[in-house]
């Protein structure tokens, strides 16, 4: 008989399904394990955006799990709250934060505190990628 899985059954690194469907456990993980020891965990979400890649393989193939990224306003934007964008350290654009995980990053940047994010998975979804990312602070 299989065992049931707990929440101490988080499989790290992870994949795209378990940010998907065990986001509380993922997230209870993080907070607990601190996989990353740079900073403060924020979130882990899934990226919105990584559809509009120019060349996707190429980039999907380049990225690395834990890979730190960074995130920048997108200031083309001219409302309050514009939307905040990952990079990569040499300014290539993977996707956004969703706006619905933004507020907190957002109210952290305009205190002055740095807030990055490692990438934790990549998969491809009917060819399209899909890119999990945790989320950090510094400390304050």
């Amino acid at each position: 008989m299989g065992r049931v899985k707990t929440k101490a059954d988080i499989d790290y690194p992870l994949n795209i399904n378990q940010i998907k469907t065990r986001i509380y456990d993922v997230k209870e993980y993080f907070a607990r394990k601190k996989p990353h020891k740079e900073g403060v965990f924020i979130d882990i979400l899934l990226l919105e955006g990584a559809f509009v890649w120019v060349s996707t393989g190429e980039l999907y193939q380049s990225l690395s799990v834990n890979e730190k990224l960074f995130l920048a306003r997108d200031e083309s934007f001219s409302f309050s709250n514009p939307p905040l964008m990952v990079s990569r350290a040499d300014g290539t654009v993977i996707g956004k934060i969703p706006q619905s995980n933004s507020f907190l990053p957002y109210f952290l940047m305009e205190k002055g505190l740095a807030v990055w994010c490692y990438l934790e998975s990549k998969s491809f979804n009917g060819g399209l990628p899909d890119i999990g990312v945790s989320m950090y602070c510094e400390k304050y």
